[in-house]
């Protein structure tokens, strides 16, 4: 069956669903409705999948975990069963994915500045809820989605960061 995406307006297979290009907003953000070996979504917790080997991540998570009321469950992709959360290894050391399940079963991950902008949607507090939708608002989506890149492409520059942290950019 054939919907229009939510995120982008195309239309697409959700179970099926990949982005051809960069600047779709697709890439970033999916619906699945079967993944191969997935756990049942009724027992999948929201789940926030980053680069444990990178300094600069995990001490983003940390602070992000102390700073939030309803923190996602944290799991580096160097421990977690991609095939579970139906991410490839390429996917997971490009940008921070959050995994979850909505009220009738379907599996939707979010993949960087949307990742955030979905937990921060999540949140108790009315003041994280508006930040989480004005980081999904043009113009501001533009500017976050340039913001993640660009941090996520120099992390290895930045504080705690390490040469583990650069992600390879050879095709």
């Amino acid at each position: 069956m054939t919907h229009f995406c939510k995120i982008c307006c195309c239309t697409q297979e959700f179970t099926t669903h990949r982005a051809p290009t960069v600047r779709n907003r697709c890439e970033e953000a999916r619906s699945i409705d079967t993944m191969s070996r997935a756990i049942a979504p009724q027992t999948l917790r929201p789940t926030l999948i980053f680069d444990g080997d990178c300094s600069f991540c995990t001490t983003a998570v940390r602070c992000l975990e102390s700073a939030l009321p309803s923190a996602p469950h944290a799991l580096p992709y160097q421990h977690a069963d991609l095939d579970q959360f139906g991410l490839t290894p390429e996917e997971a050391a490009a940008m921070v994915w959050l995994v979850l399940a909505d009220s009738k079963g379907r599996v939707h991950q979010y993949g960087g500045y949307l990742a955030v902008s979905v937990i921060l949607r999540h949140q108790p507090s009315i003041g994280w809820r508006f930040l989480g939708v004005l980081i999904d608002t043009p113009p501001f989506s533009l500017i976050a989605n340039f913001g993640y890149r660009l941090v996520a492409r120099f992390r290895y520059l930045l504080p705690g960061g390490t040469p583990a942290c650069k992600i390879s950019t050879e095709g």
